[in-house]
């Protein structure tokens, strides 16, 4: 026989470390649950599929948000390692993302206009982020190609690990390696050139 399910306040679904939360919903499957959540990782697909579609409009992008919880609440039964949830995640929103440019190609994916993307979190002392060097580097980060750029946004703006991202994208880590490092040399020239660099 089943055990019965017991009801669990928004304090306790708070409290709950992601493995926790993930596997009480996978059992219990209820609304209480789902919505924590939404709650917790709705921002952070937002700003993930903002930055990867950066060209959309907001209303596109929350669209897009709200496909991809659908994802999750139809699948999430299926998720063996309950672990990697954040990096499973990641990859529905990429495919999300992915297949609706591929439906609709008026937003695209090139590089867009510096004032588009969000500040970059890279470690320069503070003395030294003027606008001009964010705005130099938002600028560069509007020229990579997408697959470069989505990984910069995964790395720096989302804190994922170059496993995850692999996981999310299906590119060997040593390439997300070589392509990060790629990108921060370019972006370190650039400050040089333009007498940013610390």
């Amino acid at each position: 026989m089943r055990e019965a399910s017991r009801t669990v306040d928004r304090e306790e679904l708070e409290k709950l470390d992601e493995t926790a939360l993930i596997g009480l919903f996978q059992r219990e499957r209820s609304d209480p649950v789902f919505r924590e959540i939404y709650r917790r990782y709705s921002p952070r697909v937002f700003g993930y599929l903002k930055r990867f579609a950066c060209r959309a409009p907001g209303t596109v992008v929350e669209e897009l948000t709200d496909d991809v919880f659908i994802s999750v609440f139809r699948n999430i039964g299926g998720i063996a390692n309950i672990a990697g949830f954040r990096s499973w995640l990641y990859r529905i929103s990429h495919n999300v993302c992915v297949n609706h440019f591929k439906k609709n190609r008026e937003f695209g994916l090139e590089p867009v206009a510096a004032e588009r993307i969000p500040d970059a979190r890279i470690d320069i002392e503070a003395d030294h982020i003027r606008d001009r060097t964010k705005e130099s580097i938002q600028g560069e980060i509007g020229k990579f190609d997408p697959v470069t750029r989505e990984i910069v946004v995964l790395k720096y703006y989302q804190d994922l690990s170059h496993g995850e991202i692999s996981g999310i994208l299906g590119i060997p880590v040593r390439k997300i390696k070589y392509l990060l490092k790629k990108a921060v040399v370019r972006l370190y020239q650039n400050l040089k050139k333009e007498d940013l660099a610390p």
